[in-house]
């Protein structure tokens, strides 16, 4: 019954202490998930780099869906139960 929000821009300690994380570029969400989903299996672009950059590499596949690196961030979109991203449309 307790919920706290949890603000870094260190991944490791994210990974350490939360149960779901939201990524946010620019003051935007762009992506929300399981903490084991989104590392497991980032979808938007920029959770892609911000893992990469952290040391998190890995081989994600999206299919049949179209992701540009210089999108728009527009509403976001259900891809599976619980994991939440911006694509465009």
């Amino acid at each position: 019954g307790l919920a706290i929000l949890f603000i870094s821009h260190d991944l490791g300690v994210v990974r350490a202490v939360s149960d779901r994380v939201a990524v946010m570029k620019r003051g935007r969400l762009v992506e929300l998930a399981a903490k084991d989903n989104l590392f497991r299996s980032p979808l938007h672009p920029y959770t892609r780099t911000l893992l990469t950059a952290a040391g998190y590499v890995g081989d994600w596949p999206v299919e049949g869906i179209q992701i540009s690196s210089r999108m728009e961030i527009p509403d976001m979109v259900e891809y599976c139960p619980g994991h939440w991203a911006a694509f465009d449309s």
